[in-house]
């Protein structure tokens, strides 16, 4: 068997700019422009920070609810506009959010909630209830920066229609990133 080696000049040009091409480039990360702390994932979920606007919390149906430091906001076209907005001297602290088939939008902080039944134009403090039917009242804090994560969820599915009501279920699985609270599911 006869091996056909010639080289001409054409294949000599070619090689040698792209082993020149390859020496110049950047030792890591050229072609891997995203790195891993940019975007972590699992295998199952993708996670992308948006660079500007708001932290999109919660989403149903095109309704989509999501806070900055100083307001909440909820848009009504999948988060290309955010047409209702409050200010909101808690906003920072947001913790959970859920918006009911409904529409109406409840907002847990770390230790307080608020109902909205008119697409943020109003903001109201309610309590959660024992089953005696009086307000469950969170702890005196120790430290008052941290009062505890009351309201807080895990991800996935948390409501569902049982003879025709939404029932929502959440707790604070005892989180202490914000300070120590007892064990609740509400």
């Amino acid at each position: 068997m006869k091996t056909n080696n010639q080289i001409n000049r054409r294949s000599f040009i070619g090689t040698t700019t792209t082993a020149a091409a390859g020496l110049l480039l950047p030792s890591r990360g050229i072609f891997n422009i995203i790195g891993k702390e940019d975007y972590p994932s699992t295998k199952d979920f993708w996670y992308r920070r948006v660079s500007e606007g708001p932290f999109i919390d919660t989403q149903l149906g095109n309704l989509a609810f999501g806070f900055t430091d100083d307001q909440i906001m909820l848009s009504h076209d999948n988060c290309h506009t955010w047409s209702d907005r409050l200010n909101f001297w808690d906003a920072k602290n947001v913790t959970f959010s859920h918006i009911f088939r409904n529409g109406n939008i409840l907002i847990g902080t770390r230790n307080r909630l608020y109902l909205s039944t008119d697409n943020l134009k109003t903001l109201k403090e309610i309590a959660v209830k024992n089953p005696d039917g009086s307000d469950y009242l969170p702890h005196v804090p120790k430290h008052p920066d941290y009062p505890g994560w009351y309201f807080f969820t895990l991800p996935g599915e948390n409501s569902w229609m049982i003879n025709g009501k939404e029932m929502l279920v959440w707790g604070n699985y005892s989180n202490v990133e914000g300070g120590a609270v007892p064990v609740n599911i509400y």
